[in-house]
């Protein structure tokens, strides 16, 4: 599946990650919009309808823990794939993630291609199951 045409909100308060983000999937034809506070999360997404969410876990106010729960907690954002990219490396971290609904654990540094192939598969997937999508022959 191609990322063009599609949104991807970047919650990361790193300036160089989110550039790497940005330049990564806006030559792909993807819009970046990039949030660098853990506080509004849920309203974040809900007004920026992003097709999938790449996200961080430490962060100000608030952690990626939070977020996460947030966002999967709330039945109006529960659907949008997310993507962890973290420094925390633990198996644990990373089990953990996965058990609270995240589509992916990607540690850092990373590899970009991999990067761009869960993207795919994460909106991919989304897009199936949103169900809001009656265009796509569903």
């Amino acid at each position: 599946m191609s990322l063009a045409g599609k949104k991807i909100l970047v919650v990361e308060d790193e300036p160089v990650m989110v550039k790497l983000f940005r330049l990564n999937f806006e030559m792909r034809g993807c819009e970046v919009v990039a949030w660098d506070s853990s506080d509004g999360i849920v309203e974040q997404v809900l007004r920026q309808k992003p097709d999938l969410v790449i996200m961080d876990l430490i962060m100000p106010l608030k952690s990626g823990w939070t977020l996460l729960e947030e966002l999967k907690g709330d039945g109006r954002t529960a659907g949008v794939p997310v993507v962890i990219c973290s420094v925390m490396s633990k198996r644990e971290d990373r089990e953990k993630g996965m058990r609270m609904g995240a589509f992916e654990y990607i540690t850092k540094p990373f590899d970009l291609n991999e990067l761009v192939e869960v993207a795919e598969r994460a909106v991919a997937a989304g897009a199936g199951a949103a169900g809001e999508h009656p265009e796509a022959g569903g």
